[in-house]
């Protein structure tokens, strides 16, 4: 399990790395739904409320599945990898696998910091890198 997981966090860095290196032109993607993004977010947080790490995690997943359905449709898909990133640190801490917390929390401020370099993204990062620090700091201080 935890192979397949750092399998699938390494495949989303690598393939959201490739993405913004080519330049292609953005079309809405039907199967794309920026509605659908934000409800599982919001699914994210309300579970991360309640403590509930295992579907904070199968959230994580479902986020970083759906990035796929996003491929010509950057505006909805990177945010939706940063929040999987996001997910994936939160869950996997508090389920005591704090070395691959660290590498989603790693990837995912990589990803912010690119975003920000290529502007208009300034409203995610400013929003959801305080999210990565905390986390970062937690594992780092290893409370909860």
């Amino acid at each position: 399990m935890r192979t397949r997981l750092f399998a699938v966090i390494i495949s989303l860095g690598s393939a959201l790395l490739s993405l913004w290196a080519c330049q292609t032109s953005a079309r809405a993607d039907s199967s794309c739904d920026a509605g659908y993004v934000q409800q599982v977010i919001r699914q994210g947080f309300a579970a991360i409320d309640a403590r509930r790490w295992v579907q904070v995690h199968d959230i994580a997943d479902q986020l970083g599945a759906y990035t796929g359905n996003c491929m010509h449709d950057f505006k909805v898909q990177n945010p939706t990898a940063v929040y999987s990133f996001y997910f994936y640190a939160v869950s996997l801490h508090h389920m005591n696998d704090d070395a691959h917390a660290e590498e989603a929390v790693a990837t995912g401020l990589r990803v912010l910091d690119q975003l920000k370099q290529q502007g208009g993204y300034d409203s995610l990062y400013d929003n959801v890198r305080p999210l990565f620090i905390d986390i970062q700091s937690r594992i780092a201080g290893h409370y909860d």
